[in-house]
C-alpha cells in the first residue's frame, strides 16, 4: 500500500491497494457527492461511533453500512476522525515539493522494470517515487506524482509469499533500492509529515476494514489477518 501525493491536492479518497490524494478538480465532485448523498436518503454511518461508541452505537453503525450496500450500493463514511491539520500539512509539503525544479524532483524518480500500476516500485516498509504520468506536445508536465509509503506492518522478508512473483511485483526492501531513503532536503518537513499522514490513514483503514467485515457478517479481523 501506498498513497500519492499530487500538485493542487484537494481531497482523500480510498483505493484498494493506493490512498490517492486526488487534484482540484474532484472539487465539484465532492459537492455533487455531499448533495447527492443529502437527497438520495444514502446511509451516514460514523467511524467515530463504531471504533468509540457503545456496543449498540456500533451495531448501529454496521447495520446502517449492510442496509446501505444491500439497497442502495454506496454509503456516506462521517466523523471520521482524521486530524485536518495533518492535512493542511501535507498538502502545504507537498506543494512545496511539486514546486521544485524538475531536475530535482528527477532525482526521486521510480526505479524501471516494474510493470505499470506495481507499488512494489516503492520500498517497504518506508519509500517514495517520483514520477510524471503525462506530458503535453511541448513537454510541459501536465500530471504529476509523489507516491509514499511508510506502514506499520511488519514484513518478514523471509516468508514465501514475498519471494514469489506476485509478492516480487507488489513490494521490494530498502535494501533493494537505498536512494529511496534520501529525501529533499529542500523541503526538511516532507519525511515527517508524509509519513504521520500515512500512519493516520493506516489507521483509518484499520477500522473500516473491521466495520466492512461486520457488516459481511465475518469476523471482525478478517481483513487485518490477511
Amino acid at each position: 500500500q501506498a498513497f500519492a501525493l499530487a500538485p493542487d491536492a484537494c481531497e482523500v479518497s480510498f483505493l484498494p491497494s493506493v490512498t490517492t490524494v486526488g487534484m482540484r478538480w474532484i472539487a465539484s465532485s465532492i459537492i455533487f457527492q455531499v448533495c447527492f448523498a443529502k437527497f438520495a436518503d444514502i446511509q451516514h454511518v460514523s467511524i467515530a461511533k463504531f471504533a468509540n461508541g457503545s456496543p449498540k452505537e456500533q451495531e448501529e453503525q454496521v447495520k446502517k453500512l449492510r442496509t446501505a450496500f444491500e439497497t442502495k450500493g454506496m454509503v456516506a463514511l462521517v466523523d471520521v476522525g482524521f486530524p485536518e491539520g495533518l492535512i493542511n500539512k501535507t498538502m502545504h509539503s507537498s506543494r512545496r515539493f511539486f514546486a521544485l525544479p524538475a531536475h530535482t524532483k528527477e532525482q526521486y524518480k521510480e526505479p524501471s522494470g516494474y510493470p505499470p500500476r506495481s507499488y512494489g516500485a516503492i520500498t517497504s516498509p518506508e519509500g517514495k517515487i517520483y514520477k510524471t504520468q503525462q506530458r503535453d506536445d511541448s513537454g510541459n508536465i501536465l500530471n504529476e506524482w509523489l507516491l509514499v509509503k511508510n506502514t506499520s506492518v511488519a514484513i518478514d522478508w523471509n516468508e514465501p509469499y514475498y519471494t514469489s512473483d506476485e509478492g516480487r511485483e507488489f513490494y521490494s526492501s530498502v535494501s533493494k533500492h537505498p536512494e529511496q531513503s534520501q529525501w529533499p532536503s529542500e523541503v526538511p518537513e516532507l519525511r515527517q509529515v508524509t509519513g504521520a499522514f500515512y500512519q493516520a490513514m493506516e489507521k483509518l483503514a484499520d477500522t473500516m476494514h473491521e466495520l466492512f467485515a461486520l457488516a459481511l457478517g465475518i469476523s471482525k479481523d478478517f481483513f487485518k489477518s490477511k
